[in-house]
């Protein structure tokens, strides 16, 4: 049931962006403007039904980052097709590096999670700073 909900407002607010996509760029980049709107939709269900999630989650201080990146990645791809449309580029440049500093923060916390599933005892490695959040 869950999922179903998931899938429900993933939907709704796809279809909802891509009118707006389609209404303001025109129908020239249709694929692209679904595309976004699609991973917008995503992104707005990630935060509404991940959210109480991550909120249930005894030690979720370390997973605020990534949290956050996840959905900053799913949520930034609409406007910033939105930008482009009217050649905003500074705004557009703004987005690329914040998605650049979201892939980091996803991959630093990836590469803690394995370190701890690996079972990893070398503190020299837990001195490296990849635990910056604890």
């Amino acid at each position: 049931m869950k999922s179903l909900k998931y899938i429900l407002v993933s939907a709704i607010v796809a279809a909802i962006a891509a009118a707006i996509s389609i209404s303001i760029e025109g129908t020239g980049r249709i694929a692209l403007a679904l595309l976004e709107s699609a991973i917008f939709g995503i992104g707005v269900a990630f935060v509404v039904f991940g959210y109480p999630l991550w909120r249930r989650v005894p030690k979720r201080k370390p997973l605020l980052p990534t949290y956050l990146a996840i959905s900053w990645l799913l949520l930034s791809w609409w406007p910033r097709g939105l930008f482009r449309a009217h050649d905003l580029v500074m705004l557009d440049l703004a987005f690329y590096s914040i998605s650049i500093i979201a892939a980091f923060v996803n991959a630093h916390h990836l590469y803690d999670v394995m370190h701890k599933e690996a079972g990893d005892k070398d503190e020299d490695l837990r001195k490296g700073g990849y635990e910056i959040w604890k």
